[in-house]
């Protein structure tokens, strides 16, 4: 048995994040990882702000405009190295972060959109 194995599951991790980030927010790291908060910010004994971050599944966003699904989505948002900061949805691609696809058609307006992380 392979004794160097971290994490078995290892699709929600501890990370560095910004102090804002709370419990279903989207992060959004400078290297290109994308994923939703499961925990709010908590500054730990390193001074630093760790959260839970999940980077597979489909979740729910706020998100104004129509969709289609099997869409790619991207997320807005400024980087910072070392730290996941919050994140917008947009299906805008050039300066933004690849997010995933988007699960279920979305007419116009403001609503919810639903989005597979990662795919």
């Amino acid at each position: 048995m392979a004794m160097n194995e971290l994490y078995r599951d290892a699709d929600s991790l501890p990370y560095i994040v910004a102090a804002n980030v709370v419990s279903g927010d989207l992060v959004v790291f400078a290297s290109g990882l994308v994923g939703v908060a499961e925990t709010d910010a908590e500054e730990r004994e390193d001074g630093r702000n760790w959260a839970t971050i999940r980077t597979k599944g489909v979740w729910s966003f706020p998100f104004t405009g129509a969709l289609v699904a099997g869409a790619p989505i991207y997320a807005s948002a400024t980087a910072v190295s070392g730290q996941g900061v919050k994140g917008t949805l947009t299906s805008t691609a050039t300066d933004n972060t690849a997010v995933g696809t988007v699960y279920l058609p979305k007419g116009t307006g403001a609503g919810t959109a639903y989005i597979r992380i990662g795919a």
